[in-house]
């Protein structure tokens, strides 16, 4: 048999080995089966903060338009109207929503009331059972949503108090709806997106599904860990001992690189199915490199403490970095340098940045150095022995 063919029927029985493991096939059954039900499950009705509200049936045609637009545009908060005040209070107490709003049935009496310094009688009623941190975030979302509204109105009322002769044209009342129109804020609050400088537009990523790709990348680095143990055992069981010399250098890498390289592809179906897939020129490409860095990385790991209490002592600690100092749910501020250790860092970061795949591919080559070197002189120690 020729070394070519030699060479694949080696890498089919190695990678024979994981995709014959159940749990290793659950475990890649279930990472595109997660993404796909975390994407549903972001646009449910029973997914998000509830917050309810209610206006008059007397509300002339500007508080229903403010109404509207305050409390509407937000995946993760699900508006409720209701049809009184006093069913609202009820909702709140029984906890069905988290916050209730009453609206009065005329806001520009209102703002009229308070541009002239009066006391305002007709304000926006807020009900809560208990402030919160959720009860507070809310208020100021829909507070937030009516200030350009509010304080347009109010330019308006004050201008026309001090010039009698204004607004009584289309052109100013246009000028302000202008204005408004700017500075009114429209996109969502509770969003997640990633600019992708191959598309005109970011894309917008489900609420509940944003932590997907940071889930799938620690999987891939768990996996990682799990081939090395594997590799140890079998090292350790001579069933390598038929392997040249030089072969076994780079068979620790391969061995461990072939599951992660399948985990890899259902990773990227997972991503496709969670709606935070970008474009397939840059997920392919970002993944595979890290495939290649997450490999090189257990790899490294696997030929410098080449035992197995060892490596299970060090995973967790790996594990614990990786979450605290790779944005997988938040970004936190770490020295890059400490930070950049972690194949999971320049993935996560190389999705949304402009030459992220360059980092990536870097730290990828030079994982690869540092593993194969490692690997090399555990070889040599292992046949002086």
């Amino acid at each position: 048999m020729n070394r070519p063919a030699l060479l694949l029927r080696r890498i089919y029985l190695l990678n024979k080995r994981f995709l014959k493991t159940p749990v290793f096939v659950l475990l890649l059954l279930l990472l595109p089966l997660s993404a796909f039900l975390l994407n549903k499950a972001s646009n449910g009705s029973d997914i998000g903060i509830k917050v309810g509200y209610t206006l008059p049936a007397s509300a002339d045609e500007y508080t229903l338009k403010a109404a509207d637009e305050a409390f509407s545009g937000d995946t993760l908060v699900k508006y409720s109207k209701y049809s009184s005040e006093a069913l609202l209070e009820d909702a709140v107490s029984s906890g069905k929503i988290s916050v209730g709003f009453v609206l009065p049935s005329d806001l520009t009496e209102s703002f009229r009331e308070f541009e002239k310094g009066k006391t305002v009688k007709k304000q926006i009623k807020v009900i809560v059972k208990k402030n919160t941190v959720v009860s507070r975030l809310i208020t100021e979302l829909v507070f937030g949503k009516l200030f350009a509204r509010i304080s347009c109105q109010i330019t308006k009322n004050y201008i026309a108090r001090m010039d009698k002769g204004a607004f009584k044209n289309e052109a100013d009342e246009e000028v302000f709806s202008k204005i408004y129109e700017k500075n009114r804020p429209k996109a969502s609050v509770f969003s997640v997106e990633y600019s992708d400088t191959d598309e005109s537009k970011p894309v917008e990523v489900p609420l509940l599904a944003s932590p997907v790709r940071g889930l799938n990348s620690i999987f891939l680095l768990i996996l990682g860990f799990a081939a090395a143990f594997y590799y140890i055992r079998d090292d350790k069981n001579g069933l390598f001992v038929w392997f040249s010399r030089r072969t076994q250098v780079f068979l620790r890498f391969f061995y461990i690189f072939l599951p992660v390289f399948d985990a890899s592809i259902v990773m990227l179906a997972s991503l496709y199915f969670s709606g935070s897939f970008t474009s397939w020129g840059r997920e392919v490409s970002l993944l595979l490199a890290y495939a290649v860095g997450t490999a090189a990385f257990s790899s490294f790991l696997c030929a410098l403490l080449n035992d197995e209490a060892l490596l299970a002592g060090a995973m967790p600690l790996v594990l614990l970095a990786t979450f605290v100092l790779c944005p997988v749910f938040i970004s936190v501020n770490a020295p890059s340098l400490v930070q950049k250790l972690f194949p999971p860092y320049l993935y996560l970061t190389g999705i949304h940045k402009t030459g992220g795949l360059l980092d990536l591919l870097a730290y990828s080559g030079i994982a690869l150095a540092f593993a194969l070197v490692a690997s090399a002189i555990r070889v040599k120690s292992l046949r002086k022995k």
